[in-house]
């Protein structure tokens, strides 16, 4: 994958965001920022791997459901 040269607005817009004045603040913003890249991954990588998007009952091609039934003991 060929690498793109990121504009230096983005990180001006993210030094304000995230109101950035030492190194710990930059290191909470890089764990937001992972994080959410690596959720967003996962996801993407679950739905490909289902083939279906979550929550989502068009173009289910599987029987695989939970089915929630209870008993109460008294």
């Amino acid at each position: 994958m060929a690498k793109k040269k990121i504009d230096n607005e983005i990180f001006k817009t993210l030094i304000e965001d995230y109101n950035i004045k030492d190194t710990n603040d930059i290191k909470d913003m890089l764990k937001d920022l992972l994080s959410g890249t690596i959720q967003t991954m996962l996801e993407a990588e679950i739905e490909h791997e289902l083939g279906y998007a979550k929550h989502s009952m068009k173009d289910k091609t599987t029987s695989n459901a939970r089915k929630w039934a209870f008993q109460e003991n008294c």
